[in-house]
């Protein structure tokens, strides 16, 4: 009599667990391909948006999205890519590290 209790109660939270969820619960958007092996960084701006940086062909490409999760602004970065690159995305710019020194730019 055990068993089949939880038996029914193992059934009934299984059934719980893996239930689609509504359209309105979740949405899955792409947020950014790169070509290149590198990270993507993400930060959360002052603004309350997120913001998105990571490398392309052409160089760096920093998006911000609102808390809805809508393409906001798009900047491109001409900055040089190799595997060491290091950048800090800032509001007006970034800063980023290429032969020893520390480049800013807007």
């Amino acid at each position: 009599m055990i068993m089949v209790g939880l038996s029914i109660l193992v059934f009934n939270n299984y059934k719980d667990a893996t239930a689609v969820p509504s359209d309105s619960w979740a949405r899955e958007i792409e947020i950014a391909t790169t070509p290149v092996q590198s990270d993507i960084l993400s930060k959360r701006r002052a603004n309350g948006n997120y913001n998105f940086s990571y490398f392309t062909a052409d160089g760096l490409e920093s998006r911000d999205y609102s808390n809805s999760l809508e393409l906001v602004d798009q900047r491109n970065y001409d900055i040089p890519y190799n595997k060491w690159t290091e950048i800090i995305p800032l509001e007006n710019g970034a800063v980023y590290q290429w032969g020893g020194h520390l480049l800013f730019r807007r």
